[in-house]
């Protein structure tokens, strides 16, 4: 039997996403969560204690003062990296602590 409308799965989560504004958000703050690691690399994900988004601002909490105080001078290219890794608009602030 031959399938007329067969579909990847890919497809029908893009679809779905796209129908889905709350679920399309909650995957870019997922994807934002998993390119800070990527954008900033090992030694500085090791540093970090914990991350989460809320809204949107990037929440991080970092093991390390000195971190802290180096990834405030580069704010706004973290913002657009991030945004640019994730392939949308999903945070305008980072918040350190």
């Amino acid at each position: 039997m031959k399938r007329v409308n067969a579909r990847s799965i890919g497809e029908l989560i893009r679809e779905y996403c796209a129908e889905n504004p709350v679920m399309n958000r909650h995957l870019g703050e997922v994807r934002i969560i998993h390119a800070w690691r990527e954008v900033l690399g090992p030694g500085v994900a090791k540093e970090t204690r914990s991350i989460y988004v809320h809204e949107d601002t990037l929440h991080v909490v970092l093991d390390s003062a000195v971190l802290r105080n180096e990834l405030m001078m580069w704010h706004d290219r973290l913002v657009r990296n991030l945004n640019e890794k994730a392939g949308a608009d999903v945070i305008r602030e980072i918040r350190f602590r």
